[in-house]
C-alpha cells in the first residue's frame, strides 16, 4: 500500500503533463443525439420550414471548417516567424561564443539567459503552431437513406438531412475550438518570444553604450 500511493500520483503527474503537452479534445455541446432522433425532436414541421432548418444546419456545419482555417492559417504564420526569428536568436548565441565581443562575465550570463529563454519561447510557439496545423478527424453528415419516396417522405427525409448537418457540425465544433486554442497558445508563446528578445536587445545596447564610454 505504500508503494501504490507513490505510484499513483507519479501516474497523476504523467497525465496532467501529457494533458497540457497534448490537450485532449472536447466532446460536443449541443445535438449530441443520434440525427433519427434529433430529426423526431424537430416536431411536425411543414416542408417550408423543413428547408429553412436544411439553410441554417449547412450554415453551421460549414461555420467549424471556417473557423479551423484561419487558425491553421495564424498558426503557419507564426510557424514561419517562429523560424525567422530562431534563425537570429542563433546568430546572437554565437557571439556569445567570443569573449572578443563581450568580454564581461555578468553581461555575458545575462545575454545568455535572455537568448536561452528567447529560444524556449520560440521552440515552444513552433510546437503549438505545429499543433495547431495538425490533421483531425472530422465528422461528415451521413447520406444513407435520403432519397424520398413520396410527398411526406420528402419532409421527413429533410429533416433528417438537417439534423445530420447539425449532429455532424456539433462535433466539427469542438475541433474548430481546439485548433483555435492552440493557436492562441502559439500566440502568447509568440509573445513571450518576441518580449525577452526586446529586452536581449536592450540589454546589448546597455553594453554597447557601456564600452563606448
Amino acid at each position: 500500500m505504500r508503494v501504490a500511493g507513490p505510484k499513483k500520483r507519479f501516474t497523476a503527474h504523467v497525465q496532467r503533463l501529457r494533458a497540457r503537452i497534448n490537450p485532449p479534445l472536447e466532446q460536443a455541446l449541443h445535438f449530441q443525439e443520434e440525427p433519427e432522433e434529433l430529426a423526431r425532436s424537430m416536431g411536425d414541421l411543414s416542408y417550408e420550414g423543413a428547408l429553412e432548418i436544411v439553410r441554417l444546419a449547412e450554415f453551421l456545419f460549414q461555420e467549424p471548417y471556417r473557423r479551423a482555417e484561419v487558425a491553421e492559417r495564424r498558426a503557419s504564420y507564426l510557424l514561419g516567424a517562429s523560424a525567422i526569428a530562431g534563425s537570429l536568436t542563433l546568430a546572437g548565441v554565437s557571439l556569445l561564443m567570443d569573449r572578443s565581443k563581450i568580454s564581461s562575465g555578468s553581461d555575458r550570463l545575462t545575454l545568455a539567459v535572455t537568448l536561452g529563454a528567447s529560444l524556449v519561447c520560440l521552440l515552444a510557439a513552433a510546437f503549438r503552431s505545429l499543433t495547431a496545423i495538425k490533421v483531425l478527424k472530422w465528422k461528415t453528415p451521413s447520406y444513407h437513406d435520403l432519397i424520398p419516396h413520396s410527398q411526406r417522405d420528402l419532409r421527413r427525409k429533410t429533416l433528417l438531412r438537417a439534423a445530420n448537418l447539425l449532429h455532424s457540425g456539433a462535433k466539427n465544433a469542438a475541433n474548430a475550438k481546439w485548433k483555435i486554442a492552440m493557436a492562441r497558445r502559439a500566440t502568447v508563446w509568440f509573445m513571450r518570444a518576441v518580449f525577452m528578445l526586446v529586452a536581449t536587445a536592450l540589454i546589448s545596447l546597455s553594453i554597447i553604450v557601456r564600452s563606448a564610454l
